[in-house]
């Protein structure tokens, strides 16, 4: 009777030392970072210089409407002199600091080329950069000189 107690006992100790199944169901706690989405915001400038002659009065015109989201910007551009063949074209590019390096597809005197297009913002202006230009072994127009480049600034005006 003794072996059986004993028998008993150490099969009632094994069977309390087995591994439970843990059933606790354990939620782990996660954060979603929401970013807000980038916002197309669009702007419009325009120059147009009046030119008096013999009684008349005709315009060049410079016209730039633009849309940025997050660091991208495209837009058009068209200048419009009066006495020359206008320019015109599509540009797409980046911005940073106030600055937008973009390729302009330039339309102009019955051609098309890609040309480096560089604006540069402030509060009421944008200014685009002109200069002589030469073409890249990546048959884009590219400045020759940047620090020898002129500035048109370009008005703020708003979008119609």
């Amino acid at each position: 009777m003794k072996n059986k107690l004993i028998l008993l006992a150490a099969g009632l100790v094994m069977f309390s030392c087995q591994k439970k199944e843990n059933t606790d169901t354990v939620i782990e706690q996660t954060t979603v970072e929401q970013t807000a989405p980038d916002v197309v915001t669009k702007q419009c400038y325009m120059q147009v210089t009046e030119i008096k002659e013999g009684g008349k009065t005709v315009n060049d015109s410079i016209l730039l409407n633009i849309e940025t989201k997050g660091d991208s910007i495209t837009g058009t551009f068209k200048w419009l002199p009066y006495y020359k063949d206008k320019k015109t074209g599509d540009f797409k590019g980046t911005i940073k600091n106030n600055i937008a390096n973009t390729i302009l597809s330039a339309k102009a005197e019955g051609t098309t080329n890609l040309e480096e297009f560089v604006i540069i913002f402030d509060a009421n202006n944008a200014s685009i950069k002109m200069g002589e230009m030469a073409e890249g072994p990546d048959g884009i127009w590219h400045y020759k000189d940047k620090a020898a480049t002129s500035e048109n600034a370009i008005p703020k005006v708003e979008c119609k």
